[in-house]
């Protein structure tokens, strides 16, 4: 910073940025307090209400969409942020296409995510951990969470970019609660199983807690959103009946790209996406 950019690296305090920091701090430390609890409280519950065992198989599922989690979606919001912050002090008009966009994207790609870890978890499981077929069920159950997820990184972003953040950590709040409660309550009939349907629940009620608070600030354009929803949803179906008939005859290492490809031209066939947003997006990742 200091060669390339010819940064100071000497302290300056500025009282009013001082106190501006003070101010908004609390609220994204309390955010997340939630998140952490959130994201361990399962396997507590479970080792404490079932035992360690339980914990190992929950593991296998949970590693799995948090990584994609980690992927995907916190990339996007990465690059996203920034631009939320100045879009909402500079383009009201710039910041709603902005959040469309971002939100497009991630409908596109996690819906079939999705699709594709449900119908071929026994095959993953099976492949990759055989000692552990009992999670199948959990592991299906889970991946549904996936759109859920994924939507929910660039509406809470959006939230805290535009000087919400009290409203964010409100809604991560609620659903800390709900976890727990559920989990109490799944946990010692269903075991891991529970679990995951506890995840799935929360992460439906965090998204569409955040969508209410999000149409305050933006248009949200619903038919435009519904609209991709249902396109990606028909080429994922596609998707799924290809691989269904594909894993019959063809190793799984072949299935997925195939599913891949199958969804993609179709999501092209029913004008999902144009050549252009995919020139789009290659110039902006090559930049």
């Amino acid at each position: 910073l200091k060669i390339k950019l010819k940064f100071t690296i000497k302290p300056q305090l500025d009282k009013k940025v001082i106190k501006y920091f003070l101010k908004v701090l609390p609220a994204f430390a309390l955010a997340g307090v939630f998140i952490k609890i959130y994201n361990t409280s399962d396997t507590i519950l479970l080792s404490y209400l079932v035992d360690d065992t339980a914990v190992g198989f929950f593991a296998v599922p949970a590693k799995i969409v948090f990584a994609f989690q980690q992927i995907v979606p916190a990339a996007f919001a990465a690059v996203i942020y920034p631009a939320f912050s100045y879009y909402y002090a500079n383009s009201k008009e710039m910041l709603n296409k902005t959040f469309t966009k971002a939100f497009t994207y991630l409908v596109i790609i996690s819906i079939p995510l999705s699709a594709g870890l449900a119908i071929l978890a026994p095959e993953i499981i099976s492949l990759v951990w055989p000692n552990y077929t009992a999670v199948i069920p959990t592991f299906l159950i889970m991946s549904l969470a996936i759109p859920f997820i994924f939507l929910a990184f660039p509406t809470g972003h959006l939230l805290n970019a535009c000087d919400r953040q009290k409203i964010t950590t409100f809604n991560r709040g609620v659903i800390t609660i709900i976890a727990i409660v559920l989990n109490i309550t799944l946990i010692p009939q269903f075991s891991y199983l529970g679990a995951g349907i506890t995840f799935l629940v929360t992460n439906l009620i965090l998204l569409f807690m955040d969508l209410f608070w999000v149409r305050e600030i933006i248009d949200l354009q619903v038919y435009k959103t519904l609209k991709i929803v249902f396109k990606s949803a028909i080429a994922s179906l596609i998707m799924v009946l290809i691989i269904i008939m594909a894993k019959l005859y063809i190793n799984l290492l072949l299935v997925i790209p195939l599913g891949v490809l199958t969804y993609f031209v179709t999501l092209y066939t029913l004008k999902g996406f144009s050549m252009q947003e995919l020139a789009n997006i290659k110039k902006n990742l090559q930049a």
